[in-house]
């Protein structure tokens, strides 16, 4: 049997699909848990905007969407800022950013 490269591109993308979405389900979870409310109702609510975000991404990476990989990559920098502005570590910003 001959392994195809759109094969491989396919299944890649659609695994990536799958993890964003877990990992937007964790963040829905981070919402409602304790630790969601002792941040605040602006933490909580850039979580929500998150969790849609990355449910967007998920499915137009599904769908193999040129506009998945533009939307996550313009998500992971607004994020990265938003949480430079914030005043975490600067190790906790660029991290993701080189991955």
């Amino acid at each position: 049997m001959a392994w195809f490269p759109q094969r491989t591109y396919s299944i890649v993308m659609r695994v990536v699909a799958c993890v964003l979405f877990v990992s937007a389900l964790i963040n829905l979870n981070s919402v409602f848990s304790l630790k969601g409310t002792l941040f605040g109702p602006i933490y909580q609510s850039r979580m929500v905007v998150a969790v849609i975000i990355l449910s967007v991404v998920a499915y137009g990476l599904w769908k193999h969407k040129k506009w998945a990989l533009w939307l996550y990559i313009g998500y992971t920098v607004v994020n990265q800022l938003l949480i430079y502005l914030i005043g975490w570590p600067s190790s906790r910003v660029w991290v993701p950013l080189v991955v």
